[in-house]
């Protein structure tokens, strides 16, 4: 049997064997009726799955989502398929043409519900898992050519032996090989490497195909070890691979970023319409600075009811009571502070919005000193996640200036040992360089939204350094005490050890920054 429908039959078994077992059970306890009365519920299925305990519940939704998962591959190769026979010099002979559709998507949307987005998707999927399977056809019937070792057949000989499990040739696929495979394997979900190939084709010409080729394979990699990569990707862990994508696509492709950047900044707009009752309705797109600039205005206009950091000046702890008890909601306190802004303009007292830290953007580069300095390496918006070009750096020192940051691979040079229990300013600077954000998986809190965590308790005779201090948003701190996580140390990697409930093996996850820049300080520091 074919691998998808075999991984599809398993896991569809064992979702209704799990079902089954408990329907056809009695069973008793608050919310659970004996097996009659389930199945005539109409809410039967409901009912069922309100009977499971927290084990089996977790189970059902982990197999459901795999089969879910070969379920979407299943119709992004369909949709390929579709696409095919609904080309454009087919004319009105084409599938979709015939049922009265301009193109496949338009078909595909019609049969599987999907939005007109996801359909283009799947589409887009199914193509290149049929190009894929159509080149590595041709080139598995091809002849076999002398490659230097006598034991390889050689074109008309009879075979001993199968040569279709040697390798072909890296040059002979195409460079989006590596997330097809992953796909057909069950190993990559089809939107998670959708998105690989989506981001490294925006690559420039100058960048060769053996980049991409190898480029896919790291984030293949990265995508099939992520939690739940197999089942699809949820929001969070979509920004990961994203930034993760985009991150090794510059690294490939250092020529194209300044045009990137321009393709970004060129999008920005305000649009502004009125509704039915009139109301002013107002439409923004930012570039790389003013969106990390707006987003730290709003975070930290907010910070108490957004989950931003404790251990802050005691003297805004009033101030964080008094938001926090404030009735309005936090999408009409955040017009209301934005307008305030606005109208204050550059005189505005940010004591009385901010309460700390005033909102900025700060573009991070590494530079070697003994370069020339008329280099112009290429930097990181932080926060955006995005690559910025070496002109955009030069302009915002001579805009606001520069603060260096010279530190060896394990940043011990602002150590504070035990004198000092709280991580200082300059110390917070370079975790935020450092991990970018909260370092959880697939947490998307940006690094000013975050608390530096003690890897080691400071009550436990930790110490105050960089070397042993992460980031981690308010929600991930507390639930990393509350439910005995653990963060180690490993040289310059950190690693979550999960409790023994979650995981009996306790196998460590290796925590990924969120910026690029403190990978490339490593490289210079050797």
């Amino acid at each position: 049997m074919h691998s998808h429908l075999t991984r599809l039959a398993e896991t569809t078994e064992l979702v209704c064997s799990l079902l089954g077992d408990v329907a056809t059970v009695p069973t008793s306890g608050a919310g659970c009726a004996d097996a009659t009365d389930t199945a005539k519920s109409s809410g039967a299925l409901v009912d069922v799955v309100r009977c499971l305990n927290d084990a089996d519940l977790e189970t059902l939704l982990a197999d459901a989502a795999r089969g879910r998962a070969e379920f979407d591959r299943v119709i992004a190769i369909g949709a390929g398929e579709a696409a095919k026979r609904s080309r454009r010099e087919l004319g009105h002979a084409g599938l979709a043409q015939r049922r009265g559709y301009r193109g496949a998507a338009q078909l595909v949307q019609s049969l599987t519900g999907e939005s007109k987005g996801e359909a283009a998707r799947q589409v887009k999927v199914g193509e290149l898992l049929g190009e894929a399977a159509a080149i590595e056809s041709l080139a598995c019937e091809a002849p076999i050519v002398e490659r230097g070792d006598d034991a390889l057949d050689r074109p008309g000989e009879d075979r001993e032996h199968d040569d279709s499990s040697l390798p072909l040739p890296n040059d002979s696929l195409p460079w989006q090989h590596p997330v097809t495979r992953a796909i057909n394997d069950g190993t990559t979900s089809a939107e998670a490497g959708h998105l690989i190939v989506r981001v490294l084709e925006g690559v420039t010409d100058a960048c060769p195909d053996e980049a991409r080729r190898a480029a896919c394979e790291e984030l293949v990699a990265f995508a099939s070890g992520s939690q739940s990569s197999t089942s699809g990707i949820g929001a969070a862990l979509r920004e990961d691979l994203l930034r993760n994508a985009r991150q090794v696509r510059d690294a490939i492709d250092v020529d194209g970023i300044a045009e990137r950047y321009e393709r970004r900044f060129e999008k920005r707009s305000l649009k502004t319409w009125h509704d039915n009752d009139g109301a002013l309705n107002v439409h923004v797109v930012c570039d790389d600075e003013s969106g990390v600039f707006v987003s730290q205005l709003l975070d930290m206009s907010l910070s108490p009811r957004r989950g931003g950091p404790r251990f802050t000046d005691p003297a805004a702890d009033d101030w964080a009571r008094d938001l926090l008890a404030d009735p309005r909601s936090n999408e009409q306190l955040a017009f209301d502070n934005v307008v305030a802004v606005l109208r204050a303009g550059a005189a505005c007292d940010d004591s009385t919005v901010f309460r700390g830290e005033r909102p900025g953007v700060r573009v991070i580069t590494v530079v070697d000193l003994a370069e020339s300095e008329q280099s112009s390496p290429h930097g990181e918006v932080e926060g955006s996640g995005f690559s910025v070009p070496g002109w955009l750096v030069t302009a915002t020192v001579c805009d606001a200036g520069v603060t260096p940051v010279r530190i060896d691979c394990t940043s011990r040079t602002l150590d504070l040992g035990r004198d000092q229990r709280s991580f200082s300013a300059a110390q917070r600077t370079i975790l935020r360089l450092r991990d970018g954000g909260c370092l959880w998986p697939s947490c998307d809190r940006p690094a000013w939204q975050a608390e530096a965590h003690h890897i080691n308790p400071w009550s436990e005779g930790g110490r105050t350094d960089v070397a042993d201090g992460v980031l981690l948003c308010k929600f991930h701190h507390l639930n990393l005490h509350n439910n005995y996580w653990r963060i180690v140390r490993n040289g310059t990697q950190y690693s979550l050890i999960p409790p023994a409930d979650h995981d009996p093996e306790r196998r460590p996850v290796l925590l990924r920054p969120k910026s690029a820049t403190f990978g490339r300080i490593l490289e210079r520091a050797g």
